[in-house]
């Protein structure tokens, strides 16, 4: 079955608390952020969040300033690599081809 890979997608402009709302829904700690053509630029985590609170961030700042731009990802599903990926500490693994986001993997997925 097809994921619903809109609970994972924040677009750079929106909030922050756009971002916790779609974490809080995925339930994976962590969301992907694109730009206007749907072109995923970064990851952006529960972590994310707490750093930028901690610096006196108003939630209501674009995920932009404070997503990751370097961020793991795989170019087509492969579980043993997700599984690494995982043992790192990565809560969500996107699939990405052609700069567009096309399914994640979940540690659910993987059990």
């Amino acid at each position: 079955m097809k994921k619903d890979l809109t609970k994972f997608k924040v677009y750079k402009n929106q909030s922050i608390k756009d971002a916790i709302g779609l974490i809080r829904l995925n339930s994976c700690r962590c969301i992907f952020v694109f730009e206007e053509n749907d072109y995923i630029i970064g990851s952006f985590s529960e972590g994310d969040i707490l750093s930028a609170l901690l610096k006196g961030i108003n939630i209501n700042a674009p995920v932009e300033k404070f997503c990751n731009y370097s961020f793991s990802f795989l170019n087509d599903y492969d579980v043993v690599k997700a599984k690494i990926l995982f043992k790192r500490g990565i809560p969500l693994v996107p699939i990405i081809k052609d700069k567009r986001l096309i399914d994640v993997i979940t540690l659910s997925d993987v059990l």
